[in-house]
């Protein structure tokens, strides 16, 4: 077959195909209004050959501006695959067709072979679906039709059908092959001034030579994740930080490779930028943003010692186009801190209570915004590793991450609806119980997505409050054995009770006077002493109010008749708050306490008379009446 002829038989190419986009060579404004077969103007074209020698904007769209990457350093390398050619007949009607580039013709011939491998031949075809050796690989595809269209996610697919996309396949190939650098990509990045990315992250515009381009990003990814600010070359945006509701891990995987076209050839004429009805070089960028936030059903984050709570974990499915799901990397790994157990069949105790909503075993779902879509099974769906012994369900929490469970997708990726319902792009959300071990302190929590390689962070961080005060005598002296009991207040100051406090919560006194209570969740508690030390006045307990906030005493409020137990807001330490027992009613701080103790005292003692001249008065009427 000659050159010229198949030129001058060169049938429309598709606009947006997958990877595959024939757009408009840009020469200059006037072009948009130029006449179909009138040739280009000088300038544009190598008037000894033909071909065109005008620069084209290629435009790349972006759904989210994160997309780019952190700092907008995407890496993209440009391979021209093929350059238009103009031709002049002898009326002076210009024909434009393609050639593939003399550097490109093996690789081109040998994976376009690989993308039509069993491909239904086009009954004009002379060469059956198979690659002519004497033709231009290219221009004959483009004219037989075999590098078809897929506008919409993924691109796998031919218009929607669930038929495999040639022009998808070929830039695979393409980007797999070992001699592609032979072609002297050009290499496009902010950084180097030859990609400019929209303010508004939209869009990102290069200028090069007019022709057909597999464009690869070629951003590097660290195997051991990203994770540090100072990774700018990683596929990584940001870490989510613990306890602000604003941020949330996010990370951003490479492209699939990208054909696309500076023109649209159509009844021989080489279509210009502007021409919008029959195509242009915008293509979407074709990789996606995923984020990962881990999340807790206690709303303040402050919780008891043997309270349960239930963690969730939230990701993205991916969009693998471009890539083979047989060794696509997609996971959750989850690191339980110090100060907690997790139990993923769940906590049968709590259950046995009524604890369900919050005891259960975990569950992982799938959904597309509130609507369930699939509930997903282990071993069939996901494998779960965890680092308990035997690979266990039970992890007791631990620092440096040494506790954790990882859930890898790969099976839900490689199954045949993952694509076909599709999964991707929905969220996925894993569910699992754990329960509150520690005493004071924050217990940290974190969730990390493994994105094909790309890594970032998200967590949550509890806090187990408590407070201390000193027992001491009205002199000052520290009070060793004063017994104190505490409990939760029917409401407190977010109108609930928050967190287990068993009514039966005990602390002593220390021979320094101390007196502590921890695993206590914010709140409002009233401590009562329950035993005063020997030797001190009886039926004067002292009685108090503490308010726990952001895991701290915050006031203190007496409430008993005596004033033993003071009133104190903002306390700065542990040790300002101190409660007093007395030896005898003198000592009593408050005034008119001693009164009423008196009061009390000879209650207490008029009744025991009242009782004993009853009883005398009883055995003498017996003895009157005997």
């Amino acid at each position: 077959m000659k050159m010229r002829k198949l030129f001058a038989g060169l049938a429309a190419a598709a606009t947006l195909l997958s990877g595959l986009a024939f757009g408009a060579a840009t020469a200059s404004a006037d072009d948009t209004t130029r006449l179909p077969y009138e040739p280009l103007a000088n300038g544009q074209v190598d008037t000894t050959n033909g071909k065109v020698t005008a620069n084209a904007t290629f435009k790349f769209t972006a759904d989210n501006a994160n997309q780019w990457g952190k700092d907008n350093n995407r890496v993209i390398k440009a391979y021209k695959l093929a350059d238009y050619y103009q031709y002049v007949d002898a009326n002076g009607k210009a024909v434009f067709g393609v050639q593939t580039v003399d550097d490109a013709k093996n690789v081109v011939k040998t994976d376009l072979g690989t993308a039509l491998d069993g491909i239904t031949a086009n009954t004009d075809d002379p060469y059956a679906g198979k690659v002519p050796s004497d033709a231009d690989p290219l221009a004959w595809a483009l004219q037989y039709g075999y590098l078809d269209q897929s506008a919409n996610k993924p691109w796998e697919n031919k218009d929607g059908a669930n038929t495999a996309s040639t022009t998808r396949k070929f830039a695979n190939a393409l980007s797999k092959d070992a001699n592609l650098d032979n072609l002297n990509p050009t290499e496009l990045s902010v950084a180097n001034k030859n990609l400019t990315v929209d303010t508004s992250g939209t869009f990102a515009k290069a200028d090069l030579s007019a022709g057909i381009y597999l464009f690869l990003d070629v951003t590097k990814s660290d195997a051991n994740g990203a994770g540090t600010a100072t990774n700018k070359d990683k596929n990584w945006i940001q870490n989510g930080k613990e306890n602000d509701g604003t941020t949330f891990g996010e990370v951003v995987v490479n492209s699939a490779p990208i054909i696309l076209a500076s023109g649209n050839v159509t009844d021989n004429y080489l279509y210009p930028l502007g021409d919008l009805a029959k195509g242009d070089n915008t293509v979407a960028f074709k990789n996606h943003v995923t984020p990962v936030t881990k999340t807790v059903d206690d709303s303040d984050k402050t919780v008891s010692t043997g309270q349960t709570v239930r963690y969730t974990l939230s990701s993205t499915l991916p969009l693998t186009t471009g890539y083979d799901p047989k060794t696509y990397v997609y996971q959750l790994t989850d690191y339980p801190g110090t100060g907690q157990t997790v139990n993923l069949d769940g906590f049968a105790e709590a259950n046995a209570e009524g604890g369900a909503n919050n005891a259960g075993a975990y569950d992982v779902k799938v959904y597309d915004g509130d609507k369930l879509v699939k509930t997903l099974v282990a071993g069939t769906d996901f494998d779960l590793t965890t680092s308990a012994a035997n690979n266990g369900k039970e992890i007791v929490g631990a620092a440096d991450n040494a506790a954790h469970f990882t859930l890898d997708f790969g099976k839900l990726i490689q199954s045949a609806d993952y694509n076909t319902t599709p999964l991707w792009g929905k969220t996925v959300k894993v569910t699992y119980a754990a329960k509150i071990t520690g005493v004071r302190g924050d217990v940290p929590n974190t969730v990390e997505v493994n994105d094909n390689h790309a890594k970032a962070q998200h967590g949550t961080r509890l806090t187990l409050g408590g407070f201390q005060f000193t027992k001491t005598d009205a002199q000052g002296n520290a009070l060793q054995g004063a017994e104190f009991t505490i409990t939760a207040v029917a409401a407190d100051t977010n109108g609930k009770t928050d967190g287990v406090i068993p009514t039966d919560k005990v602390a002593i006194s220390t021979d320094q006077g101390v007196v502590a209570f921890s695993g206590l969740a914010d709140g409002v508690y009233e401590v009562t002493e329950t035993k005063v030390p020997t030797g001190f006045l009886q039926g004067t307990t002292v009685k108090f109010k503490v308010t726990i906030s952001k895991g701290a005493a915050t006031s203190f409020d007496g409430t008993d008749i005596y004033g033993l137990a003071p009133d104190l807001d903002n306390p700065t330490t542990d040790a300002d708050y101190k409660v007093k027992n007395v030896r005898n009613i003198t000592e009593l701080p408050k005034t008119g306490a001693a009164g009423i103790a008196m009061f009390l005292v000879l209650a207490a003692v008029l009744g025991g008379a009242g009782a004993v001249v009853y009883t005398q008065s009883r055995r003498t009427r017996r003895a009157l009446h005997a």
